[in-house]
């Protein structure tokens, strides 16, 4: 038997406009942005990975999460309190793409190498549909 052909669906294709949604006040974006503080911003990243079946695949999804006050420092404690709330938004939400979806691990203190900020960063674990 032939097996459906694969094509990967990036999951921040339905994820970003959700979340934009949900979280009106944050900053959502597959890459950082340069933003003058105060801010509060999530990169997201889908790795898609190995087919769980010939039509689901495991995605691994990265939450990075900034909050900076007007004084430019960072507020890990908010960070790591937003990055729960959209892990937890995105692990509730019926999503028609997810077949299931479980927290992996985070909110992890993280320090970003470029502008020395640190942020909460957590790992979500998705089964998607890849057609």
């Amino acid at each position: 038997m032939r097996r459906p052909p694969v094509r990967p669906i990036r999951a921040e294709s339905f994820l970003l406009p959700d979340l934009k949604k949900t979280f009106p006040d944050v900053v959502f974006s597959t890459v950082r942005s340069s933003t003058n503080p105060p801010y509060r911003e999530c990169v997201l990243v889908a790795e898609p990975g190995q087919l769980v079946t010939p039509i689901t695949q495991y995605v691994t999804l990265r939450l990075s999460v900034y909050v900076v006050s007007e004084s430019g420092a960072a507020d890990w404690k908010a960070a790591q309190e937003l990055a729960a709330d959209i892990e937890d938004h995105i692990l509730s939400t019926d999503y028609a793409k997810v077949i299931d979806s479980e927290h992996s691990s985070g909110p992890m203190r993280a320090l970003d190498d470029e502008s020395k900020i640190l942020f909460a960063y957590s790992l979500v674990l998705l089964n998607v549909l890849v057609r």
